[in-house]
């Protein structure tokens, strides 16, 4: 067969192509994938699917009796069928592409209905080459997200990233939108590099899709989004939106509402009534709440009529289908026809579907208890969602409130969506139901007191948490605060920006500095740090001895390691000056000065503050304290080059941590710990403890040691001839990196990777990594790095 004469699968598909007088296009047409596919095939950077490659095999005429074989090669790794390791570097971590499909993609519990052709259209329209920002265009309540969502679906096989969703509802400036969108995808700003900088450079060489959901209100970023996609070639964008964006490129896919009948002839055969898909829709969802409603001739004109009268528009449908629990057919229609329904003028500059829409919320809201009006106007204070027991804190003042009843209508009415999270019922409200929410708190005169009861909750919350990031419940609590992010942004705009009160601003940023630490949230975590200490820089107190300190650390996670020990020092200071009652966060503020001035190599200071610091956590019998300190003990013995003494302190720092149940503090001293037996040789024993240091990481999502362990087990499996792992392990570690914006490390770790495959005799590809690293090292000031880089590259001129 042709395999045993081409070193690629890439290149085979592209000679029989051409041999066939096959475009790219052409060949992705007939197979049903976007040429973007093809052309990533043939460049080696993306293997088909099995149902790909044998697609690939009919259309490309490969015989019958090689059939199996061209499967096989198709699907096998790339080291499997070449040698060529610059191929696969470049694949792996030029361009971070990997095997397994990245995505955030909402879970859908209902089906969606009246919405396959739809979705099989839009589908061929992202596929094609020439398609590279499509907007889903109609009214609110149309249904665009959901349908938006469907097509992610539809298409995330073939996007080599995956699929990116970006809610931009909660989003009021546009200003605000590269920043929404890097978060989502964990990139970190950096410095003064803005995130729409930090954006193009991160997905600059990536193959996904990024669905940006409720575009209307931040139109105004339309030029951005241009920009975006001009920067990176790979990229494609999925908006949904009640306006176009009216930019170059831009594709729009009108959204209509579901099919209705004439509501004069549907008595006439009222079987065919489930072929409109609003009235499947609505029949759908009546028999949640109704299993025994079905479409006859004693209905059929009335279900059609309610349907008709909700112009199709999905989410007003599934509203008014809610009621039918409790409300006859008839007596549901003649509500929606009078005078109550047609009363108010609507949303203000909008159409005439939206304010149907309007209409059937506020006919829903009419028809809630006072106590449920009341409950769902609070809730609108809640951003991403709420617990029960989050909506318990904002309705606290309202003695025997009947809260479960209460929520429980609104989730059966629709107006709040249920959903489980690791077990536990989570709740939110859909965008639009949300700002009418919103203007009946306003109407109500509770907004202030609402979203001051909702900050104090929070408040309280993250005090709560903090201790518990220290012990075995950690990964629990991180998970809990993670999807508690929009909230507590929620919450410190409030303290900081709507009330000023600077004394709780202060705390609730203290409390959440450790999480930002863990998470590696670190540009989010110093923005709100440094701007709540500028403001309260005449307080003096614990809490901001603990920002002093987390400011420190994040900073010094960044690689801004002058910052990292001015604040550091000021911590310091502070909480001496404080005395005994701040004695723990005098140690804790002492280790995080350790590790700054171990960074820099300086032996005697580290030894000083070490033993300082451990003394204060030994005087408080705090085994948490002492294990962490203990790891900075054994720093001490490797800058003295005496590994053996240093692998001691690592091995009885993990037995303490192991008590404790932490999974960061254990991870640090197991990553410490491999790495110290790798500098003595023992590359089996090494390997074992840095492995299970990524995987506890990876439990609670941190990512900043992670990162810095997956780079040198990819120096010990290299070592242990495993190129292959070796180079999948550097290309995670540099996204992590990349992501948070840790440029001195990704610099540290690219240049491994270079050192690398120099050895291994890829010159070209070495040539180029050097020549990156240089450039960082150059903007870091690093002379040793830009030495390091300049020897390598001198040999690769000695070699040409």
């Amino acid at each position: 067969m042709e395999t045993k004469h081409h070193g690629t699968f890439g290149q085979l598909l592209k000679k029989r192509r051409k041999s066939l007088d096959l475009t790219q296009a052409e060949l992705a047409k007939r197979v049903g994938c976007a040429t973007v596919s093809i052309q990533l095939m043939e460049a080696g950077k993306r293997r088909p699917s099995r149902q790909m490659a044998e697609l690939l095999a009919r259309q490309l005429g490969i015989p019958n009796k090689e059939y199996e074989e061209f499967i096989k090669f198709a699907r096998a790794r790339l080291d499997e069928h070449t040698s060529n390791l610059t191929v696969h570097v470049g694949h792996q971590v030029l361009w971070n592409l990997f095997s397994h499909k990245l995505t955030n993609l909402p879970a859908q519990t209902t089906p969606l209905i009246g919405r396959e052709l739809a979705v099989r259209s839009a589908r061929m329209r992202l596929l094609d080459e020439n398609i590279r920002l499509l907007t889903l265009v109609g009214p609110p309540g149309v249904g665009k997200t959901r349908l938006a969502i469907q097509i992610a679906f539809a298409v995330e096989d073939e996007f080599e990233e995956g699929v990116h969703f970006i809610s931009l509802a909660p989003v009021n400036d546009s200003d605000l939108v590269p920043a929404a969108i890097a978060q989502t995808l964990g990139v970190n700003q950096v410095g003064d590099q803005t995130f729409a900088h930090r954006l193009k450079e991160y997905v600059r060489d990536k193959h996904m899709l990024l669905l940006l959901d409720n575009f209307e209100q931040v139109v105004a970023s339309a030029p951005f989004i241009a920009e975006l996609l001009s920067a990176c070639p790979w990229l494609s964008i999925l908006v949904t939106s009640r306006a176009p964006l009216s930019v170059r490129g831009e594709h729009l896919f009108p959204v209509a509402p579901l099919m209705l009948p004439d509501p004069e002839t549907v008595d006439v055969e009222p079987s065919k009534l489930l072929d409109y898909s609003a009235i499947k829709l609505f029949v759908d969802r009546a028999q949640a709440v109704k299993p025994d409603l079905e479409p006859g001739p004693a209905n059929s004109k009335a279900i059609a009529s309610i349907c008709a009268r909700l112009d199709g528009l999905p989410l007003a449908i599934e509203l008014v289908a809610a009621r039918t629990g409790f409300l006859p057919l008839l007596a549901l229609l003649e509500q929606l026809s009078g005078r109550d329904f047609l009363h108010t003028d609507g949303l203000r500059d909008v159409s005439d579907r939206h304010r149907t829409l309007y209409h059937a919320i506020d006919w829903s809201y009419n028809l809630l208890t006072r106590e449920q009006q009341l409950l769902f106007a609070r809730l609108s204070v809640f951003h991403a969602g709420w617990t029960i027991e989050a909506a318990e804190g904002i309705m606290k003042d309202q003695s025997e409130f009947p809260l479960t009843e209460s929520l429980k209508a609104l989730v059966e009415n629709n107006l709040v969506v249920q959903h489980e999270h690791d077990d536990e019922a989570r709740f939110l409200m859909l965008e639009t139901i949300h700002e009418y929410a919103s203007e009946r708190l306003l109407e109500s005169g509770e907004e202030q007191d609402t979203r001051q009861r909702h900050a104090d909750y929070y408040l309280t919350l993250a005090e709560q948490a903090e201790p518990h990031l220290r012990n075995e419940t950690q990964q629990v609590w991180l998970e809990y605060l993670d999807v508690e992010r929009g909230n507590f942004r929620a919450a410190l705009t409030w303290f900081v920006e709507d009330i000023h009160d600077i004394e709780k601003a202060t705390r609730l940023a203290g409390a959440l500095g450790w999480f930002w630490n863990i998470r590696g949230y670190l540009s989010e975590g110093r923005s709100w740090l440094e701007r709540v200490l500028t403001l309260g820089k005449g307080i003096l107190s614990a809490e901001r001895v603990k920002m002093l300190n987390s400011s420190g650390t994040l900073a010094w996670a960044q690689g801004d390691l002058t910052h990292a020990l001015h604040q550091l020092e000021e911590g310091i200071a502070l909480a001496r000056e404080l005395g005994p009652a701040c004695t723990w966060d005098l140690a804790m503020a002492l280790g995080n000065y350790g590790n700054v001035v171990m960074y820099r190599k300086d032996r005697e200071a580290l030894q000083r503050v070490a033993e300082e610091s451990h003394a204060l956590f030994s005087r408080l019998e705090d085994p948490w304290g002492m294990g962490l300190t203990h790891l900075l003990i054994g720093e001490v013995h490797l800058l003295e080059h005496d590994y053996k003494r240093a692998c001691s302190c690592f091995e009885e720092a993990s037995v303490m941590l192991r008590k404790t149940g932490d999974k960061w503090a254990i991870g640090v001293a197991l990553m410490d710990w491999g790495y110290t037996e790798s500098l003595l040789g023992d590359l089996t024993s090494a390997r074992a403890h840095l492995e299970e240091s990524i995987a506890m990481h990876q439990a609670i999502g941190e990512r900043i040691i992670r990162s810095l362990t997956l780079n040198v087990l990819a120096q010990i499996v290299q070592q242990l001839d495993g190129a292959q792992l070796a180079i999948e392990l550097y290309a995670e570690s540099l996204d992590l990196l990349r992501k948070m914006g840790i440029e001195g490390s990704v610099a540290d770790v690219q240049y491994n990777l270079a050192s690398f495959v120099h050895a291994q005799g890829h010159y070209q590809l070495a040539k180029r990594l050097y020549k990156e690293c240089q450039v960082m090292f150059l903007r870091q000031g690093n002379e040793e790095g830009v030495a390091k880089c300049r020897v390598g590259l001198e040999t690769m001129e000695v070699i040409y």
